[in-house]
């Protein structure tokens, strides 16, 4: 589950930043060039599509709460796109916090995410305990401050697209006031308040309302996630979403483990819409993990898209996260077919994963470029000390990272 997994991430960087601390800085040799440089502007097509996006969240959840056949089919596949769409090319809030995933990190995140899935299954089903209630509780927090960024980033997409501040800046935070800030902070607040409310004293069936709520809970915590975590390479990204992929197999068909957390936590860690009153289940679920994983990946196309322009300003635009936005419906469409025709439960990361990878393999293979996605490196700005800078003092390196 998404939630466990950036809490892996998270507190895999803080046990290992001693560790990286106690080494000096390592020259690695080059890979692919640079991405563009931080002036560079952003394309139009993306600063114009942000708002409408943005916009399109909250009618989406209509579409949720139909009880049409495959209604939630087109709610996932619509909502899921918009979303990795949206986080592949948004910039962070707070670019000094994102975290790059290593190598190593990639290895040990399905690890750690089983690790915390056993832990709720055994509390679950061998202690009897419910740790929904502990679990909206341990969320709360971070779904405050997801909420309060994904409304300062619809504010800042919306006066980009305008042009009425700064439409070429990079800066986020140059693109809202302090009063935005403190808004977003009071929405986040309320919307959080009153679904934690509302989770503690109904039992039951989801009304409308409480339905939409939770969907707009996860989407921020998703958005946050992918905001919060990046991938550094092309062999990073493979390792990463292949060790996720193998780990959500094994945990949906060798065990029933997944399933049981999955249906049993109620919180705000899915996307839920409501099935056909024929279906035996009342709600179609989608985990955040199958939308924020491949995400991650876009996000990385995105930024192979855009060091490729910067070698080449006048050509036309490279498709890499284009192909790979694309593929993830498609992938995801093959998933729920495929729980239609077994009538069962499936790993939706056992064809988002190919579908996303496989896109932008094919892609660099019909271009000639395969050597390049495989060689493929996002500039690091925050984690690493400049080599013209390696003569600063320790105090005056530190204050750069």
């Amino acid at each position: 589950m998404l939630v466990h997994l950036v809490a892996a991430v998270i507190a895999s960087s803080i046990t290992l930043q001693p560790l990286r601390a106690s080494f000096p800085h390592r020259v690695h040799p080059p890979r692919l060039a640079a991405s563009p440089p931080p002036t560079a502007e952003p394309r139009a097509n993306n600063v114009a599509l942000a708002p409408l996006s943005y916009s399109l969240v909250l009618p989406l959840q209509a579409v949720a709460l139909s009880d049409a056949p495959w209604a939630h089919l087109i709610f996932f596949c619509v909502f899921g796109t918009l979303t990795v769409q949206l986080a592949a090319t948004a910039k962070p809030i707070r670019e000094r916090n994102v975290q790059r995933l290593s190598m190593q990190q990639a290895v040990l995140a399905p690890i750690a995410a089983s690790a915390l899935l056993l832990l709720l299954y055994v509390l679950i089903v061998y202690l009897e305990f419910d740790p929904s209630s502990v679990y909206r509780l341990s969320v709360s927090g971070l779904a405050v401050v997801a909420v309060r960024d994904i409304v300062m980033q619809a504010v800042a997409a919306s006066r980009q697209s305008s042009g009425k501040l700064g439409a070429a800046s990079n800066s986020l935070p140059s693109l809202f006031t302090q009063a935005d800030g403190a808004i977003a902070l009071v929405l986040g607040l309320i919307l959080v308040g009153d679904y934690a409310i509302r989770a503690s004293f109904s039992s039951g069936l989801l009304s409308g309302w409480q339905l939409i709520e939770q969907n707009l809970i996860a989407w921020a915590l998703a958005m946050f996630s992918i905001a919060i975590v990046s991938l550094r390479t092309f062999t990073t990204a493979v390792i990463f979403l292949s060790g996720l992929f193998v780990y959500d197999v094994f945990w949906v068909f060798s065990t029933d483990v997944m399933m049981t957390v999955a249906t049993k936590i109620d919180a705000p860690v899915k996307l839920l819409a409501f099935n056909s009153p024929a279906s035996a289940a009342p709600y179609a679920v989608l985990g955040l993990g199958d939308i924020a994983i491949p995400a991650f990946f876009c996000a990385l196309m995105h930024q192979f898209d855009e060091t490729l322009s910067s070698e080449t300003p006048d050509a036309e635009a490279t498709p890499y996260r284009r192909n790979s936005v694309i593929a993830y419906p498609v992938g995801l469409a093959v998933a729920f077919w495929a729980n239609e025709v077994v009538k069962r439960g499936q790993p939706a990361l056992l064809y988002l994963v190919p579908a996303v990878v496989g896109s932008a393999v094919l892609t660099a293979w019909s271009r000639g470029e395969l050597e390049k996605l495989l060689r493929f490196e996002a500039a690091v700005t925050q984690d690493r000390i400049p080599l013209d800078l390696a003569m600063l003092s320790e105090e005056q390196r530190n204050s750069l990272l």
